[in-house]
């Protein structure tokens, strides 16, 4: 498995950052050439299915065109041509969303995906850019489509994965590093969003 965080592209995409997310994918596939004999195909097939996800943004019909592309490819060469080629309309779809949401929105995103570990919520976030809170809720909810709290928490626990299919630290130790500091509220949504215990998560992962 290529020994570098997916995280890096997860919040890449979500900053809408053009040129780290093509940095990252020639990297994962420079790594991957370098070490193609020894590598785990179901590894690589992993990692690349959700790069796909993350890029139809769980969208049916987009993740279907996507992964359809990518079977087209036979080589290692071709697979990263066909990824590489997908980013493209990715970043232009990403560029009308951010024309068709209000500034104090993107901000709110940005300002997520570089502070996710910190304490925040609609009302911190509220006095931070000086607007209420109340109505930042609403705000969000419309032009995202989900509630912020699910928003801020499906982050966290993506973060949380990484570090658990990456790493042998303990899981207290990552739930901190992704955000929380009650376990009991970490299982719950780790749980809530992947079907699993942090603990059975990284068995699963490792089994594979």
């Amino acid at each position: 498995r290529p020994n570098f965080s997916q995280h890096q592209l997860a919040r890449a995409l979500v900053l809408r950052e053009k040129e780290e997310t093509l940095a990252w994918l020639d990297a994962f596939f420079s790594e991957w050439e370098l070490h193609l004999y020894e590598s785990d195909p179901h590894q690589v097939i992993r990692v690349l299915s959700e790069v796909a996800l993350m890029m139809s943004e769980s969208d049916p019909e987009q993740l279907l065109t996507v992964i359809r592309r990518l079977d087209g490819a036979i080589t290692p060469c071709e697979l990263k041509n066909t990824m590489l080629e997908l980013i493209h309309p990715f970043f232009d779809r990403k560029q009308h969303d951010d024309n068709s949401k209000s500034p104090i929105i993107q901000k709110i995103l940005t300002y997520v995906a570089e502070n996710f570990t910190e304490g925040m919520s609609l009302k911190t976030l509220g006095a931070k850019f000086h607007i209420n809170a109340v109505y930042l809720g609403q705000l969000f909810q419309k032009e995202v489509g989900v509630h912020f709290t699910d928003y801020l928490n499906q982050f966290r626990v993506n973060h949380a994965k990484e570090i658990l299919m990456s790493t042998k630290q303990p899981v207290t130790t990552i739930a901190e590093e992704s955000g929380y500091t009650d376990m009991a509220y970490f299982y719950r949504q780790f749980k809530k969003y992947t079907g699993y215990t942090p603990n059975g998560f990284r068995k699963k992962e490792t089994v594979q």
